[in-house]
Order: structure tokens, then C-alpha cells, then sequence
């Protein structure tokens, strides 16, 4: 048997609550709990009853029938102010956006042994290797002389990250 709260998003439901709602928990359905405030973004309810103002999350809650004891409405003051608290899905897209980027790989990483770096797709395609720890583009260099061969090296010119162009996965 499958489990029933599978499908269930907390966001939906918490937009089914407004403030001033009369609603019951459904461990004490008999006890209604009036809605303070809805955090929409994170699936929560505060909610006030006879013992004070308390967090509860929307799958818990449910809308009070005729029968339950309900508490006074709620008087506007400062200790109990009765508001709507919606997070906007523009500032969350970007949070989330913001959050995603940081694990892109923005230039050359670390893919296998011996520290051997594969190169990003617009990394391929540009013919530009950027640096694994700033993303500054690496210019090549020369490191120094072994017997008559100077050996070359990819240097990013801000952080100083050297690496051999055979490391690299597709260079000679």
C-alpha cells in the first residue's frame, strides 16, 4: 500500500488558509484554532489557541467544522497582528537560481586520477580554458627548461593555479 501523503504539496494547501480562519488540528478536531498567519512558501500556519500563538504545518490542519470550541477573534495589536505571509515565486525562482549556480561547473574540474581535468562544454567550444578555483580565463605559459624542451604550462593570471596541458581530458 502506497504512501497517502505522497502527492500532498504543503505550498497548495497552505493557500486553501487565509487569516481569521477557524481551523482544527486533527489530533483534537473538537478544539478549533483561529489562523494568525499563513507562511505559504514553507507550509505552515500560525495559529492561535487558549494556550497562545503557535507554528503548525497545513497537512496537520483542517478546516473547523460547526462543532468545534472556537477561540475569541483576534483583537488587532501589536503582540497578535493578524497578516498574510506570502513568499513570491520571483524572489524564490531567484534563490533557487542563485543557490544552483553554485554547484555549476563554471570552468575546468577535477574528473578522474592523477588529477586529470575534463574541460566544460563552452569551455570545448570556445577553445578558452577557465580556472577551476576563480573562473578567470588561464593564459598559457612556460615554466621552465629539461633538457632543451621548455615545458608549458595553463596559468590563471589572478589566483596563480598552474596545470599541464596533458592533464587536461582532449589535449595533447
Amino acid at each position: 500500500m502506497g504512501d497517502r501523503n505522497a502527492s500532498v504539496n504543503p505550498q497548495m494547501l497552505a493557500r486553501q488558509y487565509s487569516p481569521g480562519d477557524v481551523v482544527a488540528h486533527v489530533s483534537a478536531p473538537q478544539y478549533g484554532l483561529r489562523v494568525v498567519a499563513v507562511w505559504d512558501g514553507i507550509g505552515m500556519v500560525d495559529v492561535l489557541s487558549a494556550m497562545g500563538q503557535k507554528r503548525i504545518p497545513v497537512e496537520e490542519l483542517a478546516l473547523a467544522g460547526s462543532g468545534a470550541t472556537v477561540p475569541p477573534p483576534v483583537e488587532a495589536d501589536d503582540s497578535t497582528d493578524v497578516q498574510w505571509c506570502s513568499v513570491s515565486r520571483g524572489q524564490s525562482d531567484r534563490n533557487v537560481q542563485k543557490l544552483a549556480s553554485k554547484f555549476l561547473k563554471q570552468g575546468l574540474y577535477w574528473s578522474g586520477v592523477d588529477r586529470r581535468y575534463r574541460p566544460t562544454r563552452t569551455e570545448k567550444s570556445e577553445g578558452v580554458r577557465l580556472c577551476p578555483k576563480c573562473c578567470t580565463p588561464m593564459r598559457p605559459t612556460r615554466y621552465k627548461r629539461r633538457e632543451g624542451v621548455t615545458e608549458r604550462l595553463l596559468a590563471c593570471p589572478s589566483c596563480l593555479f598552474l596545470i599541464k596541458p596533458c592533464d587536461i581530458e582532449g589535449e595533447a
